[in-house]
């Protein structure tokens, strides 16, 4: 009985630390932003989402400005705080 309740009393425990370590660090948005010039390197931006993707098995998340075309008023703050990674051409 008493191993019960210390099992549930850790369990929680480490529920509280993780949801206040989320609170602290939240993760970002997008692992990747994929900044281009629209007529230079469009396509190419196309052709990398799709290998990003494919490589991470659909696991990352990429921010591409012509997916996200409801997005765009935010692009400065995504750039910023919400990418953990920029690509620009």
């Amino acid at each position: 009985m008493l191993f019960l309740v210390l099992a549930i009393t850790l369990a929680f425990g480490l529920l509280v630390l993780r949801a206040f370590y989320q609170k602290l660090f939240p993760s970002k948005m997008y692992d990747i932003f994929l900044c281009h010039h629209k007529a230079g390197a469009g396509v190419l931006c196309r052709w990398l989402k799709s290998k990003l993707l494919q490589q991470s098995k659909g696991q990352a998340k990429v921010f591409l400005d012509s997916d996200e075309l409801e997005g765009l008023a935010d692009i400065g703050d995504i750039v910023k705080s919400q990418s953990e990674t920029q690509v620009g051409d």
